[in-house]
C-alpha cells in the first residue's frame, strides 16, 4: 500500500524544492519565492498593487503555502513529501498572481482571472501525469492519494479566484 508515495525521494530534487520554498537558502542557484516577491515589490508601485486592498495578504499566503508544504520534505525525504512541496510551491505562484490583481484594475480584471485559470489547467496536466502509470501498475492506493491531493489543491487554487471574481 502506498508503495510509490512512500518511496525515497531524489535528494537533489528534495533540496531544490526546499530552497525554492525558502526553507533554506538557495545554494543551487535557484530563485527562491522570497526573491520573486522582492522583485514584484520593486517592479510594481505600491499604489498600483493597493488597488486590490488586501494584496499583501496574498503575498503572505504565497510565502506561507510554499514554506509550510516544504517543511515535511526537510525531515522526511519521501515522494509524497516531495509532491506536497511541489504542489505548495505552484500554489504560491498562483497566489502571487492574485497579489498582482491591482495591476489589472480598471476593466482588465478578468484577464488575470483567465491567466490564473490557465495556470490551474497547466498545473492539473502536470500533476495528473502520474495517473496513467499508477493505473497501469495497479497502484490504486497511490492513485487515490494523488487524486485526493490534487482535488484538495484544486480547491486551494480556485478559492482566491472565486473571492476575486465576486469582487469584480
Amino acid at each position: 500500500m502506498f508503495e510509490l508515495s512512500t518511496a525515497d525521494a531524489n535528494p537533489s530534487a528534495a533540496n531544490k524544492w526546499i530552497a525554492l520554498a525558502g526553507v533554506t537558502t538557495a545554494t543551487t542557484g535557484a530563485v527562491s519565492l522570497a526573491t520573486i516577491i522582492d522583485r514584484i515589490k520593486v517592479i510594481f508601485p505600491a499604489k498600483v498593487l493597493e488597488l486590490l486592498p488586501n494584496y499583501q495578504q496574498y503575498i503572505y499566503l504565497a510565502l506561507a503555502l510554499a514554506f509550510i508544504t516544504a517543511l515535511p520534505i526537510t525531515f522526511v525525504k519521501k515522494v509524497i513529501c516531495l509532491s506536497l512541496a511541489e504542489l505548495g510551491f505552484v500554489s504560491s505562484l498562483l497566489y502571487l498572481s492574485c497579489a498582482l490583481f491591482g495591476v489589472f484594475a480598471n476593466g482588465f480584471e478578468k484577464i488575470v482571472l483567465v491567466v490564473a485559470l490557465l495556470m490551474i489547467l497547466v498545473f492539473l496536466v502536470i500533476f495528473s501525469s502520474g495517473f496513467s502509470y499508477e493505473i497501469h501498475e495497479q497502484k490504486w492506493s497511490d492513485f487515490g492519494l494523488e487524486l485526493a491531493m490534487l482535488l484538495i489543491f484544486l480547491g486551494i487554487w480556485l478559492y482566491p479566484l472565486i473571492k476575486i471574481w465576486r469582487r469584480v
